[in-house]
């Protein structure tokens, strides 16, 4: 009797253990918790159980299973009662970056750096090199040099969308940020942030609202870019707020 392909070596050229591997990038949900799970953080599993579709077993289902694969692993934060949180490990970190990319340039966007490049050390807040560091348009340097200036334009842009981010939990300030640094492309943005294109959507016209800017202007979307401009400009000379 021939042994079947399956069961052939010929059939495997990865390996079991790329196999496995392969197998379990390939399966929608474990692949979404990896990208869910904030990396610095982590992320319990109250937070992950609001996605839409994802019931709470399949959900156990696959953390353990991310846990299996070392990917994954737990850290109790709370005494009474017990719970724990996900935490990636060092190897599920590098998974979720690599990720992260994939997505992003199967959505159309351009990787403009290596997602595994080591971050060198920051410079202290307020420095010359702090400042040479962020600096990578003329205008942050106009800015740093003129921080009254800074404060107006951040005063009147970004800083209702701080607060409101602050008051709610949400994510406005970052969406903005993301959704400009992709060309404003609600998909790219959408796929970076690992969030549903009607998510960014919705909170851009959270950001028209507070700010009174119209992300659909060009010249509102430059005054909202220059708005974080002068954010960053003001958290690099006194630290973030």
């Amino acid at each position: 009797m021939k042994p079947s392909a399956t069961s052939s070596p010929r059939a495997h050229p990865l390996g079991a253990g790329r196999l496995r591997a392969l197998r379990v990038l390939a399966d929608h949900w474990a692949l979404w918790i990896v990208l869910a799970v904030d990396e610095r953080d982590g992320s319990r599993f109250s937070d992950l159980a609001h996605e839409p579709g994802l019931s709470r077993r399949v959900l156990t289902e696959r953390l353990r299973l991310l846990q299996d694969e070392g990917l994954l692993r737990t850290e109790q934060y709370s005494v009474r009662p017990v719970r724990h949180r996900y935490l990636l490990t060092e190897r599920g970190a590098v998974v979720r970056r690599l990720a992260l990319a994939t997505v992003h340039v199967v959505a159309g966007g351009v990787l403009d750096a290596d997602p595994l490049a080591l971050q060198h050390p920051t410079p202290a807040p307020g420095s010359d090199a702090a400042i040479e560091a962020a600096g990578l348009h003329p205008a942050d340097r106009l800015l740093a040099g003129d921080l009254e200036e800074a404060r107006r334009i951040h005063a009147e842009t970004i800083e209702p969308l701080e607060r409101y981010d602050q008051q709610y939990a949400t994510s406005l300030v970052e969406t903005l940020a993301t959704w400009l640094a992709c060309d404003a492309s609600v998909s790219v943005a959408a796929a970076k942030l690992f969030a549903h294109r009607h998510t960014v959507r919705y909170r851009l016209d959270r950001v028209r609202e507070l700010t009174g800017l119209d992300s659909a202007s060009s010249a509102d979307r430059e005054r909202l870019a220059l708005g974080l401009r002068a954010r960053r400009v003001l958290q690099e000379r006194h630290g973030p707020s």
